[in-house]
């Protein structure tokens, strides 16, 4: 087995085809997969993502195709699209049938392929969202490594979590959640920023404050 380390994408034009193809050579150039792939990615905890056509999946080291080259690929060479993750913690984001979710490095589906749009995680937790015939735009909200809900797909927009808190928005207003799903304040904000020495101004109206971290309105909101 050689090291990912050792393994480098490698392309190589056929003029008579007008085409390119992809495979892995070594730190010498020799060929180690064959190039047959439209496109590939760098090796990253022992997969690489690999495409023929709109399809890809991810192969290892050997160059077996260990994940099928079923997933919608949607990646860089092709559009400006949202695209496919690498694998990073065991875990890649995979688009199939037009929905998002996890697999592990053996195929498995560990969070369910089943949201409209999933985000790469962040402090543990990965945006989600899914629409219905109710909400064409969608609602929001996070789940965690093992595909649980931890703060659930009710909210009209969710922001990235930032010092273990998500600012959520909820038919116009604003409240805070934290990483467990908690809510830390009540949905009547008109704005939240972020936190700073400990402190988040919030508005409603014209009127301003601040609160603290445990969601405690320690300047009245009455300032202009």
């Amino acid at each position: 087995i050689i090291s990912q380390t050792e393994l480098f994408p490698f392309r190589q034009y056929d003029v008579a085809k007008k085409e390119s193809k992809w495979g892995f050579c070594d730190k010498e150039k020799k060929i180690i997969i064959p190039l047959k792939y439209d496109f590939v990615q760098p090796f990253s905890e022992d997969r690489a993502i690999v495409s023929i056509g709109d399809k890809y999946g991810f192969i290892d080291e050997n160059g077996n195709e260990v994940i099928p080259l079923k997933y919608e690929a949607d990646l860089p060479h092709y559009s400006e699209k949202n695209i496919a993750d690498d694998f990073k913690d065991g875990l890649a984001r995979v688009k199939l049938y037009g929905k998002w979710g996890f697999i592990d490095k053996d195929g498995k589906e560990i969070i369910p392929i089943k949201y409209d749009t999933a985000e790469s995680f962040k402090e543990g937790l990965a945006k989600v969202k899914i629409i219905d015939e109710i909400h064409v735009w969608g609602l929001w909200g996070f789940v965690n490594r093992n595909g649980k809900e931890i703060i659930p797909t009710i909210y009209d927009y969710v922001q990235d979590i930032k010092d273990g808190f998500s600012i959520v928005n909820m038919n116009i207003n604003y409240g805070l959640v934290d990483k467990e799903g908690k809510a830390v304040t009540e949905m009547k904000y008109y704005g939240i920023g972020d936190f700073v020495e400990g402190y988040a101004k919030v508005s409603i109206w014209k009127d301003a404050g601040f609160i603290n971290k445990e969601g405690k309105e320690v300047v009245p909101v009455k300032y202009e």
